[in-house]
């Protein structure tokens, strides 16, 4: 469920994004993904803007009390709690005149800017699963930009990153738990302790 819906949402992403650069940039597919199966190693596709979803994490200030349960709505059986993930997003621009590059990540500074937050009232055909979104421009340090330059193993081209916060994922199906119908209190006394 998790991977399909972060797969729906980088192609509903790109599909935006490839609009949004339409009058900025010439070409058919102006937004990409890293295609895998390339003969090189170099993930990142000419006259482009490759979209890459960099890490995962979850998002652990807005977790629930109890982490490892929620009740459903009858109060007896259990569901999984609300599972919040960020993803680092990374937008980087290939083109063989440097100016393109930066032309088409303006373009992009300038969508993210003017919509920081999408939501269905703003975006109707945001994928299934996905209520809210919220775009963030991380800065990368130079120390960071030579770790992710290395870990992709090709020299640094123009780039941007976004953290996509408030991907939540709810679990909708009740697991049965056995209910505690005992209590049971085993008292040991420990030698050499005095109560």
């Amino acid at each position: 469920m998790v991977s399909l819906v972060i797969g729906d949402l980088v192609v509903h992403l790109c599909g935006v994004l490839d609009a949004t650069l339409a009058g900025d940039v010439p070409g058919e597919r102006r937004v990409v993904v890293p295609t895998s199966g390339r003969s090189d190693t170099d993930p990142f596709q000419a006259d482009a803007v490759t979209l890459l979803i960099v890490n995962v994490e979850e998002d652990r200030l807005l977790r629930p009390p109890n982490p490892h349960e929620r009740r459903d709505e009858s109060g007896v059986s259990t569901v999984a709690p609300d599972l919040r993930l960020d993803l680092h997003m990374l937008l980087v621009a290939r083109f063989a005149r440097y100016d393109q590059s930066w032309t088409a990540l303006s373009s992009l500074l300038r969508y993210f800017q003017t919509h920081p937050v999408v939501d269905r009232i703003t975006d109707p055909a945001l994928p299934d699963g996905i209520d809210r979104l919220a775009f963030t421009l991380h800065t990368l340090s130079l120390a960071e930009q030579a770790q992710l330059w290395g870990f992709l193993r090709t020299a640094y081209l123009p780039s941007l990153a976004y953290r996509v916060s408030m991907l939540t994922f709810t679990d909708t199906t009740p697991t049965a738990r056995p209910l505690v119908t005992e209590r049971r209190l085993d008292l040991a006394h420990i030698p050499g302790r005095d109560s």
